[in-house]
């Protein structure tokens, strides 16, 4: 059916208009979406190593020059768009994350003896301090009688199986640790830890750096980028910008 110009006018006249005063201020009663283009989603990949390889074989057919590694956390990293499109979206090419639910120590909870060997075994770099510790836990059992005298320095320790064993053992204030927290390909960020041990030989490891390991973490995944990128043969990722 064909509108006769009279009635399209009288179909405009119903419609809300488009500004309203009320006591001299103005108001629009319609509220405008913008209909934004669609963004591919980004490639994800868990390493540092993968998502390096990513690069070399151009994902996304991306520009050198058009984009930026961001650094965005000690376990993020992204290949973004170093301006915004026309609504103000920066498009993420290629993003790394480790894998999810990756095993970690549970800091700040106390562990009993054979558990808390096994994760210092597995979930540590090796460090001096992690030798000794390993050393102290060792001599540590469910069945050993402590006698703990704690000054909030220093926690001494007197181990005590049989009537006829007995030794001494002083626990360092803090430990300095390298517990795995961020990509493995990284050399895991120093982190300092108080220990401490109670009766029934539970076990814990308190952090006490106040979370400055992060900021640490995060310099430690751009210098592995800006070591393997600029060591590319792929003179595109040779070249591109990292940031933290």
């Amino acid at each position: 059916m064909d509108l006769t110009k009279d009635a399209l006018q009288y179909l405009v006249g119903l419609a809300d208009p488009l500004d309203l005063q009320v006591e001299g201020l103005h108001y629009s009663p319609r509220v405008l979406q913008a209909i934004k283009s669609p963004v591919a989603e980004p490639l994800n990949v868990t390493t540092l190593d993968g998502f390096v390889e990513m690069l070399e074989a151009g994902v996304n057919g991306f520009k050198g020059d058009d984009v930026v590694i961001h650094v965005t956390d000690f376990k993020a990293v992204q290949l973004v768009n170093r301006a915004p499109d026309a609504w103000g979206r920066r498009q993420v090419h290629l993003a790394a994350k480790p894998l999810q639910g990756a095993e970690e120590f549970q800091f700040e909870e106390w562990h009993d003896h054979e558990d808390f060997c096994i994760s210092l075994l597995s979930l540590f770099q090796t460090t001096p301090d992690l030798v000794e510790l390993q050393d102290i836990a060792a001599h540590i059992s469910d069945r050993t009688e402590l006698k703990l005298e704690d000054t909030g320095v220093t926690q001494g320790m007197t181990l005590q199986r049989t009537a006829a064993f007995k030794e001494e053992k002083t626990i360092k204030p803090r430990v300095i640790l390298k517990p795995y927290c961020t990509f493995r390909e990284i050399d895991q960020p120093e982190r300092d830890f108080i220990f401490r041990a109670r009766q029934g030989g539970s076990l814990a490891l308190f952090e006490a750096d106040g979370g400055s390991w992060k900021i640490r973490a995060i310099n430690l995944v751009a210098e592995w980028l800006v070591n393997r990128c600029h060591g590319s043969e792929n003179a595109q990722v040779q070249d591109l910008v990292i940031v933290s």
